[in-house]
């Protein structure tokens, strides 16, 4: 009897043949998903287009505005006796595209004290320069300096032989260290397209270098070409030999190099891309 029944087989029942009909069904859709990857893959890889929207690099960084001068022939220059004890350093840097160029003079600011002064001159090419408030304008050159401003008083007019500045008391911090004394000042000059910016620091003796803003007026009033610049900067610093209007109290400082018989051609071209001129 059991030998009738070798080798026959009994039909599946019905839930046995769903089970069956449903796994058919998942496998055939996980190959078909399986074929369409790779198919997608083959595509990607012969169409540029396809391959570059998911494999596509992030862009570089945005080149620097400023490129520092190497070597810079100093422009200004300013004699001062009362610093003349302090390290002394210039630097000067290059707008990339409009060509305006900015010469910092540093006095004193050795073992990562506050500079006892800084002076940055700006010579405003073809480049945008927007608008900024008195403390917006300084806070960013004091962040050039890796400091901050903590306190500031209202900023008053300080007329000087280059024109009318505006001036305050305020205070520079670095860290977590004590803050330095300090006046800050900023001139914008349409003519000849001039800033000058700066700060005038103490350290642990605010009365070092300025006791009052006619100090400051004199050391400003001493601000001048070290080298023959383009006519109209050369013209502007004539005119301050000239000028009275100043709240410095000392003498009238001496004339200007830049006009002397020693320099004969401007040092550089007002241009963008700050070509020197040739006779």
């Amino acid at each position: 009897m059991g030998a009738a029944y070798e080798g026959v087989r009994l039909p599946l029942s019905r839930a046995s043949q769903s089970r069956r009909l449903l796994w058919r069904l998942g496998m055939g859709c996980l190959a078909a998903s399986g074929f369409a990857s790779v198919l997608a893959f083959l595509s990607a890889a012969q169409d540029p287009a396809l391959r570059d929207m998911g494999l596509a690099t992030p862009p570089p960084p945005p080149l620097p505005a400023w490129i520092e001068i190497s070597h810079a022939a100093q422009v200004f220059g300013l004699e001062a006796p009362e610093l003349a004890k302090e390290t002394k350093s210039y630097e000067a840097r290059r707008h990339r595209t409009g060509g305006g160029r900015q010469d910092v003079l540093t006095f004193g600011g050795v073992n990562g004290d506050a500079p006892r002064l800084r002076l940055t001159i700006y010579r405003v090419g073809e480049e945008a320069t927007p608008d900024a408030a008195f403390f917006v304008d300084l806070a960013r050159r004091a962040a050039e300096m890796g400091r901050a401003i903590t306190r500031a008083t209202q900023p008053t007019a300080l007329p000087t032989r280059l024109g009318v500045f505006e001036a305050a008391s305020l205070n520079l911090a670095q860290n977590d260290e004590s803050d330095s004394a300090c006046i800050g000042f900023r001139m914008i000059n349409a003519a000849p397209k001039l800033r000058i910016t700066g700060f005038a620091c103490g350290g642990a003796n605010p009365a070092a270098i300025v006791a009052s803003k006619s100090e400051l007026a004199c050391l400003i009033d001493r601000i001048d070409l070290a080298a023959a610049y383009d006519s109209q900067l050369m013209a502007f610093f004539a005119a301050r030999d000239l000028s009275d209007d100043t709240a410095c109290a000392g003498p009238r400082p001496g004339a200007s190099l830049a006009r002397s018989t020693r320099l004969e051609a401007p040092y550089e071209a007002a241009s963008p891309k700050g070509q020197r001129k040739t006779r």
